[in-house]
């Protein structure tokens, strides 16, 4: 039932992340909604390739209403994977990148106004997992550990619309290692005819070597030569994840999938929900 196999895609993700505040930064909340296409195909026996592209459109809210944004950001993968018996080894290069529409809201005694500006992203990391399935279909273990390094850049940028308080914004950037090691459990429950379930839970954790995210700015009315100050968002090194899901196999070439993800740190905690169809050939 876990066996690799051909197929095309199609995922819709809903995500509610929030940071709590810290380093004087405030609380804020990032939603996001993705669509995702991908698929694979068996080039040799035992090993495929693949790769998915997606969109994603997200939009950012502060508790104390000071600074909002939306944006949009295209990401792509390419995956090679072989299963050998019960062992799965996938290897995968990532990138992507966004562009964001932010304001924000500055408030002084007899001045008031907003500051508008367009940030962009992009990141590119590689992963490397190994996977190893023990039991049967009716009940399983799948102990997997995913390896990745993950480069992320933010763009500089230009404020406008507060005259002298407009910020202008540096080049940011970092790289992460990262280690997620998990644990899935699952089985098989048929429904009759050829309908089969697969309910499954996953417990684990990712570990990283990044804990803050740091960005320089400086006011634009501020004298060449003069040094700007740094916005640190404080980063969880560890955080806590689980997965769980529902996997309808129809006995025909559509299967269809609905998952939760979660991700729980000191600071941060982070819900999505997942609707996955595939087509199988």
């Amino acid at each position: 039932m876990l066996v690799e196999g051909q197929c095309a895609w199609l995922r819709v993700t809903g995500r509610v992340t929030s940071q709590d505040s810290g380093n004087g930064v405030g609380r804020y909340g990032y939603n996001t909604m993705t669509w995702q296409i991908g698929g694979q195909q068996e080039f040799a026996p035992g090993w495929f390739i693949g790769g998915s592209l997606a969109y994603e459109a997200t939009k950012l809210t502060s508790d104390d209403r000071v600074t909002s944004g939306r944006g949009q950001g295209g990401y792509g993968a390419v995956v090679v994977k072989h299963q050998t018996g019960p062992w799965l080894f996938t290897g995968a290069v990532v990138g992507g990148a966004g562009q964001f529409n932010a304001s924000r809201v500055i408030s002084l005694p007899g001045y008031g106004s907003v500051a508008k500006g367009s940030p962009d992203s992009a990141s590119v990391g590689a992963l490397a997992r190994v996977s190893y399935t023990m039991g049967r279909e009716t009940f399983y273990l799948r102990p997997h550990l995913t390896l990745g390094v993950v480069h992320a850049r933010g763009g500089a940028y230009q404020e406008s619309g507060a005259g002298a308080l407009n910020l202008s914004v540096d080049i940011a950037s970092r790289t992460a290692l990262v280690a997620t090691p998990m644990l899935e459990v699952g089985g098989r429950v048929s429904l009759g005819g050829d309908m089969v379930l697969r309910p499954y839970i996953g417990v684990g954790a990712t570990l990283q070597t990044a804990n803050t995210w740091n960005q320089t700015a400086r006011l634009v009315s501020a004298p060449a030569g003069a040094s700007g100050f740094t916005t640190s968002i404080p980063i969880d090194p560890v955080a806590a994840r689980v997965t769980a899901g529902l996997q309808l196999f129809t006995g025909g070439a559509v299967d269809l999938r609905l998952q939760y993800d979660g991700e729980y740190s000191g600071t941060t905690s982070s819900s999505a929900g997942s609707l996955v169809a595939t087509l199988r050939f």
